[in-house]
């Protein structure tokens, strides 16, 4: 979700302001297949289930260039903070045969960044 202010351009040309917001949720599953964390091991399996949930604010700013009526080509760069949350899953250890299942552990991640790679977009404004 997001929002943006647009400043006074030409015809053509339509820069913006804006702040987005992004939210989300899912499963996250990994599994590795002979490999213990550190290399090969024939005889290692790991299987990791677990939910998450994301939460993200981003500054943005950039231009709407329009090469038709309603029709936009845009270019857009950000500055935003991320977080990333994994609820408690199962783990699922097989070393030489033998399975453990244990729980994994709450796991949060926060990220401040930058997207100087920026963004692209091709629109229709109503």
């Amino acid at each position: 979700l997001g929002a943006e202010y647009h400043f006074e351009g030409t015809d053509r040309l339509s820069p913006y302001a804006g702040l987005d917001v992004s939210f989300g949720g899912g499963n996250n599953a990994t599994e590795w297949d002979k490999y213990d964390g550190l290399g090969y091991n024939v005889d290692h399996t790991r299987e990791i289930t677990a939910k998450t949930s994301t939460l993200g604010v981003s500054l943005v700013a950039g231009t709407d260039f329009y090469f038709a009526e309603n029709f936009y080509f845009g270019l857009e760069l950000g500055l935003g903070f991320g977080s990333l949350n994994t609820k408690p899953g199962t783990d699922k250890w097989t070393i030489a045969g033998v399975t453990t299942d244990t729980e994994s552990a709450d796991k949060k991640e926060s990220t401040f960044k930058n997207t100087p790679t920026g963004l692209m977009r091709l629109g229709w404004r109503f």
